[in-house]
């Protein structure tokens, strides 16, 4: 019996883009090309003939994920334990003196979670499930502060002290909200990966065991196809650096976890953040990563911020039981335009990754304000772009609501004294000049 391909005769990549400029009636073939971020060029057109063999990131299922919910110290354990029978599997918890009171009755062996501590000396001494993932990111939390604390104290001792916990957490995601684009995301959370590794190999730890504790969460923004390639390209990423360090190396692909990002979290017209929500935790999923969180957006009163919770954990809900995304294999498998900007990512971010390197590493690139500079050039592009209407932001720069008066939400001034630039949260809607306001 003959494939039905065999059928017809197969169309070299030549051929076929003379057929598309033909197609296009005189007007150039670049009206097919775009950016869909300061630093990646795409095309809307693909063929086999221009693509490598798409990557193996070795996940047999890349839709299975957990939805998440993150808790401040102050979170009532019966609320938690409610949104446990509702549908959340995965709690992100701050680690407090209420802590063993927050937790009772979790069955932590069945659930994923994660638990973050304020310094490293809470954390050493802190009792916690072995199942648990542990946050504590000193390099982020010194990039928020713009500042490093007075005591980093002993990160070698604080890993040691939790043998059956994955321990060593990087919070890319703080620099995506911070406006940073997908590769300068990527960049310089291989970059901070790589300033835990050598240390910790000094101070005795196999790289092995380092890459067996190594957790990564990463924003998920408005770009729809960059975010799939993105949770992607961050695996292939940590696989190289990896290898880099020892020829030959091969591990277990690490845990990935997805937030979606503040960045486009909008005041004015918010129903839209629904959407932009749903699209951000979608291309998440289907990117592959273990754990998505959707961070909702800040309501003006206390039942406001439940509605807004609550849509968070359905938004998840549906995609998983009535869009049945967890139930399949790979969703993009196939795509050559995925493939292709898989290879742009991994090759761009590796490239700055380097450039980092040469700087020192993370810590001296954050120290001499590389990293932060780089960002605020992104900040700037972004800004540019919603005023001049380069780019849509839905509700804002197109579309405004006319049911509603608009709302000023003029960015917040941060006078805090720091040693370098702090890495704080971007609201893009923040800096657009709307010209019917009163």
């Amino acid at each position: 019996m003959k494939k039905l391909f065999d059928q017809f005769e197969s169309v070299d990549f030549a051929s076929w883009k003379e057929k598309i400029t033909t197609d296009l009636k005189g007007k150039p073939i670049d009206v097919l090309a775009s950016k869909p971020e300061m630093d990646i060029d795409i095309v809307a057109y693909h063929h086999a003939d221009q693509n490598a063999t798409p990557r193996n990131i070795g996940i047999s299922n890349l839709a299975n994920w957990k939805i998440r919910r993150i808790y401040n110290s102050e979170s009532n354990n019966a609320d938690i334990l409610n949104d446990l029978n509702e549908g959340i599997d995965a709690l992100g918890l701050h680690y407090s003196n209420n802590f063993e009171a927050q937790s009772e009755g979790i069955l932590f062996d069945h659930i994923q979670s994660d638990i973050r501590f304020t310094d490293l000396n809470q954390a050493t001494s802190a009792k916690v499930p072995d199942s648990a993932h542990l946050n504590c990111d000193i390099f982020a939390r010194a990039a928020k502060r713009g500042r490093w604390p007075e005591n980093r104290g002993n990160f070698s001792a604080y890993v040691k002290a939790f043998p059956n916990n994955k321990s060593i957490w990087i919070a890319g995601n703080i620099y995506g909200d911070a406006g940073a684009t997908t590769i300068q995301e990527l960049a310089v959370s291989l970059a901070e990966i790589n300033d835990y590794v050598e240390p910790m190999i000094a101070s005795g730890h196999s790289l092995e065991e380092v890459y067996s504790k190594l957790i990564v969460e990463l924003s998920v923004n408005e770009n729809y196809f960059v975010n799939i390639a993105k949770m992607r390209v961050m695996r292939l990423l940590v696989a190289g650096l990896f290898e880099g360090h020892s020829a030959g190396f091969k591990g277990e692909p690490i845990s990935l976890y997805a937030a979606t990002s503040v960045r486009h979290l909008a005041k004015n017209d918010e129903n839209n953040n629904l959407l932009r929500q749903t699209t951000q935790a979608m291309s998440a999923i289907i990117g592959g990563c273990d754990v998505v969180t959707i961070q909702a957006a800040k309501g003006y009163n206390s039942e406001q911020d439940d509605i807004n919770k609550r849509m968070a954990k359905n938004i998840q809900l549906v995609l998983k039981e009535e869009a049945y995304l967890n139930v399949v294999k790979d969703p993009s498998e196939g795509s050559y335009y995925l493939s292709a900007l898989t290879e742009q990512l991994l090759t761009k971010a590796w490239e700055l990754f380097k450039e980092i390197e040469k700087e020192g590493g993370f810590c001296s690139a954050l120290e001499s304000n590389f990293i932060q500079n780089k960002i605020e050039t992104n900040q700037r592009y972004m800004i540019e772009q919603l005023n001049e209407d380069k780019k849509t932001f839905l509700g804002i720069n197109k579309h405004q609501s006319k049911l509603e008066d608009w709302k000023d939400v003029s960015p917040e001034t941060d006078e805090n004294e720091t040693a370098f630039k702090a890495i704080k949260p971007f609201h893009l809607e923040s800096y657009y000049k709307n010209t019917q306001m009163a």
